[in-house]
């Protein structure tokens, strides 16, 4: 048994001592592959080009930092054009650039010459893709105000509720700082009614008013143009467009308890009336917002817009059947018919945005 404790102590110590000389090995390579990269430096700056490859072409493959290497590759890539080998420069810049998409130039201290291969590329994203959740708020504007009945209610009033709404989308760069895009954006919107008609204040009760929340589901393909300012850590920006919306299903949910319909069938106090509302529908955007850096490649996005309704959200066929006689199970419930209304809201979100670059030689170079 002693012989056995011995002998794991044994193999114990041997790991251990294994393992310091590998990270030894590897301490003293990354080392010795730091030297390499001053010494290629030096003989840089004093003009000796041609033994630059030599000094660092071992370490590039393997020894280097990330960020020494991409350091080496800037150094080489540099080195070639001052060597007039235009075609190896570009291709050793262009394995920069996939290795660090986001490599910047400093005009202010890096030479002119590096500024001069760096535009030789595309550098910008092709395209981004975010993930988009927020909150919106939402009031309808009344185009025509109608009521079930041969009197005009005064005190007919809609608030804004707050609502949700969650998506992905999509930005294409068509031209330097300008995007093109699109999204796919699930909303839900939601305001408050209430009033307080004559008709039951003197017939059903003085205590007796209407009141419900109806709720808007929308799936919305926004299309958008963007321009966005500068490549700093906060990048600000603005958009417009114009949405498709379709309505999924909608739904009152009355609140206002004293209805003697309501006691007798308290199922119809929550009332799908999807068939009341028209089923697709159009409303712009405009919105600023701006993204921020992250430590990564990807970015985070404060956005507000605002969506103003440009249709009648409300189907005019399902209103009246003739006759002053109302169609629609919610003016039994409520006693309110729908009036013809525009669907507003603003909204806030956040969004996690990712770029995609495909970095590439310009075509007019």
């Amino acid at each position: 048994m002693i012989l056995e404790r011995k002998s794991d102590i044994f193999y114990c110590q041997l790991l251990f001592i294994a393992v310091g000389i590998f990270f030894s090995i590897l301490a003293n390579g990354q080392d010795v592959c730091s030297q390499n990269l001053e010494e290629a430096r030096r003989q840089f700056d004093e003009g000796r080009f041609y033994n630059i490859e030599l000094i660092i072409a071992e370490c590039l493959d393997n020894g280097f930092t990330k960020q020494e290497r991409i350091d080496a590759l800037e150094l080489l890539a540099l080195t070639k054009l001052y060597l007039d080998e235009m075609d190896k420069a570009d291709s050793i810049y262009l394995d920069l650039l996939r290795q660090d998409p986001e490599h910047q130039v400093n005009e202010l201290v890096d030479p002119p010459d590096l500024m001069f291969l760096h535009n030789n590329f595309r550098t910008k994203p092709v395209f981004y893709w975010s993930v988009i959740a927020g909150l919106n708020y939402s009031s309808p504007s009344i185009i025509h105000d109608y009521s079930p009945f041969s009197f005009e209610t005064t005190n007919e009033q809609y608030k804004a509720k707050l609502g949700y709404e969650g998506g992905v989308s999509i930005e294409f760069n068509v031209y330097k700082d300008l995007y093109f895009g699109g999204e796919l954006l699930y909303s839900r919107k939601n305001f408050l009614f209430t009033d307080d008609p004559e008709f039951y204040s003197e017939t059903v009760s003085n205590e007796y008013n209407i009141s419900y929340i109806e709720a808007n589901h929308f799936f919305s393909i926004p299309l958008i143009a963007k321009y966005t300012f500068g490549e700093k850590r906060i990048r600000p920006y603005f958009y417009g467009g114009l949405s498709l919306d379709l309505l999924l299903f909608s739904n009152q949910n009355d609140l206002s308890k004293l209805s003697p319909i309501d006691e007798e069938n308290e199922d119809l106090a929550s009332l799908n009336i999807s068939n009341l509302r028209n089923p697709w529908n159009f409303s712009g955007i405009i919105g600023i917002g701006a993204r921020i850096k992250t430590d990564g490649i990807s970015l985070i996005a404060l956005d507000f817009k605002v969506v103003p309704g440009f249709t009648n959200i409300t189907k005019e066929s399902r209103r009246y059947i003739g006759g002053g006689e109302v169609q629609g199970q919610n003016v039994i419930i409520s006693g309110a018919v729908s009036d013809a209304m525009r669907l507003n809201c603003i909204s806030l979100s956040i969004r996690y945005v990712s770029p995609f670059y495909n970095p590439k030689l310009k075509k007019d170079k």
